[in-house]
């Protein structure tokens, strides 16, 4: 009977196949000039807007302006005080809804606040999404439904309201973008396309956005100026200042991914 003989296995090194682990690693500190060009770059930006934010505001009303004429709207541009001087804004005469208008825009936004739960084919958060937005117009209807008379705010308020605040995030993107990219480990011309982008695309979308307002204003009448501030308004600046700080971060990753000796160890 022959005896069956067994090789123990050939040892192998496996370890090209064990992955870089991230526990107890941290992101390398960036290079101290780096950091100090950042802060220099936000500083310049703050100066550069406040020292044009008349001129910046006047863009903004033209365009609101301009619009306005366009869609037969009697407007003019007018200057009011904000930050030690004059800035620009849109006034015009209000188009008020009629009871029968603010009536079918309640009784719709009132079907669609019952049906939309019911559709669960739409994503949560585009679900929720479009409730908030149907709330806002359903309570403005049911204002101008029955308090119509007892609005209080002008074209000439929400103009000058909407250019004060958009004046105000151009003063705080470059201060929040190159807080929230500052420690990263990105070079500072990367870091300067992010936040300089992000406050060039503001400042063109608040101008053609005011033109978009005016129109919703003049055809839909003011029973939408809470649609248009809390939808349109400044809380939409911050979906695209997030957009550019995800694709920056993701873009830093795809890098960081292909570069694993860049971690460090934490003790």
């Amino acid at each position: 009977m022959t005896e069956l003989h067994t090789e123990r296995p050939e040892r192998r090194d496996v370890k090209d196949r064990i992955y870089y682990t991230r526990a107890y690693r941290r992101l390398p500190r960036p290079p101290a000039l780096n950091v100090v060009a950042v802060i220099v770059l936000a500083v310049v930006l703050i100066a550069l807007v406040f020292l044009f934010r008349s001129e910046l505001s006047y863009v903004v009303a033209w365009f609101g302006w301009k619009t306005a004429l366009l869609v037969g709207a009697d407007a003019k541009l007018v200057s009011t005080e904000f930050m030690w001087t004059s800035i620009y804004c849109v006034d015009s005469l209000a188009v008020y809804p009629t009871w029968t208008y603010a009536f079918i825009s309640s009784l719709v936004c009132g079907v669609l606040l019952i049906v939309l739960p019911l559709i669960k084919k739409i994503p949560a958060p585009a679900s929720y999404w479009f409730f908030y937005l149907i709330l806002v117009q359903f309570v403005s209807s049911l204002f101008f439904l029955f308090f119509a008379s007892y609005f209080p705010y002008t074209i000439f308020d929400y103009t000058s309201l909407y250019i004060k605040v958009e004046l105000v995030m151009w003063m705080v993107i470059p201060v929040i973008v190159p807080m929230a990219v500052i420690v990263y480990p990105a070079n500072f011309f990367h870091k300067f396309l992010l936040v300089t982008g992000t406050l060039l695309y503001s400042i063109v979308l608040g101008a053609m956005r005011m033109g978009i307002l005016i129109m919703i204003l003049e055809y839909g009448t003011i029973m939408f100026m809470a649609f248009a501030f809390f939808i349109l308004g400044a809380l939409l600046d911050f979906v695209y200042i997030t957009g550019f700080f995800s694709l920056f971060m993701s873009r830093l990753a795809h890098d960081i991914s292909g570069r694993k000796q860049i971690w460090r160890w934490l003790y």
